[in-house]
């Protein structure tokens, strides 16, 4: 079982790459939580552009500049990110999992945090 939430100008970006990120690839909330995230087309005062927002600054610069020469036109913008926090029980074990994406972990004022009973 799992529960989660997430809020913030990135929130359906998180989301769905922490989703897939535990049904595809086996991830803990933590792990989920954890992994580098893509944010959101660029939006400006005249229409979308054709940029990408990157956030967190936890990709390599090298795979950036690797992908942007490919035209993916990706730029780093932390402002973007969406905070993400989830819970998890396994349904075989019972083992109890959770996690909380950096920015909220590093936020003082934030007072999400993933707790088992």
């Amino acid at each position: 079982m799992l529960a989660f939430g997430s809020i913030g100008m990135g929130l359906h970006q998180k989301t769905i790459q922490a989703l897939h990120s535990i049904l595809d690839f086996g991830y803990s909330p933590e792990e989920a939580a954890g992994a580098p995230a893509f944010g959101s087309p660029e939006f400006t005062s005249t229409g979308l552009t054709e940029r990408t927002s990157i956030v967190e600054s936890r990709f390599d610069p090298e795979v950036v500049a690797a992908a942007n020469a490919m035209g993916a036109n990706l730029y780093e913008d932390d402002v973007l990110q969406g905070g993400w926090s989830g819970a998890m029980i396994d349904p075989d074990t019972g083992k109890r999992s959770g996690g909380v994406s950096m920015v909220w972990a590093l936020t003082p004022a934030n007072d999400s945090r993933p707790v088992g009973y």
